[in-house]
């Protein structure tokens, strides 16, 4: 059900119009991206996410639970004291601090099945790491997986190039044994990312024609192919 929905959701957000340029859906959705002072159009997590929980509310007959900002089991710790970033985040349960997982959807008993991120732009390394670190090792009873859903502006070469640096260090940030076991993590939660690009160069037009779904196997062949010459 949650794959369904992430796709359902990300292809509207693909048709919603936006404030510059006076555009919008006459039928649905009626959200749009609103513009910043000079006319641009900012594109943030926010319109992906409220989709998504737009659908998840459409889900009448299905016997789930979600919620939103959803507090972490786990403490982390995003940042030095004197608020310089480390390499890496990491799980302190002495002096981190709970995290937030942006929706999270409940099996019919109020176990997490799922936790699910929302990212816009293509921002920098640590910020990938901060999501992943909490898909991959906050704990939950479900053997489901998570989600890590991109969405991106447009894109060329030098991004594509970039985004398989950086999902793949997101991947593999650092967790030692120690760690897992000072604080019970007895399982590495699987984790799929859906990327959606909103404005695809014409060049690309026939590189990209929906939402791409991976994981971490699937990196470099899969996001090669946005630019490769078919």
């Amino acid at each position: 059900m949650a794959e369904d929905l992430i796709l359902k959701s990300l292809e509207k957000l693909q048709k919603i119009g936006n404030e510059s340029e006076k555009k919008g859906d006459e039928k649905e959705p009626k959200l749009i991206f609103p513009s910043y002072s000079n006319g641009e159009k900012r594109i943030s997590e926010q319109e992906a996410r409220f989709l998504f929980v737009r659908e998840l509310e459409n889900q009448k007959d299905e016997d789930f639970y979600y919620s939103v900002e959803t507090p972490t089991i786990l403490k982390y710790r995003f940042s030095e004291v004197r608020g310089k970033k480390k390499e890496h985040p990491e799980i302190n349960k002495e002096t981190g601090e709970s995290g937030k997982s942006d929706v999270c959807i409940y099996d019919e008993n109020f176990d997490r099945k799922h936790l699910i991120e929302f990212k816009a732009l293509n921002k920098n390394s640590f910020d990938f790491k901060k999501d992943f670190i909490k898909l991959k090792y906050d704990p939950k009873v479900s053997n489901e997986p998570n989600y890590f859903v991109h969405i991106l502006k447009s894109y060329d070469a030098g991004t594509v190039k970039s985004l398989i640096t950086k999902y793949n260090a997101a991947f593999d940030v650092p967790v030692d044994e120690k760690t897992k076991i000072d604080n019970n993590i007895e399982k590495e939660n699987e984790i799929i990312v859906f990327l959606c690009v909103l404005e695809v160069p014409e060049t690309y037009k026939d590189n990209y024609t929906e939402p791409l779904k991976f994981g971490k196997k699937d990196i470099t062949e899969i996001l090669t192919k946005l630019t490769h010459n078919l």
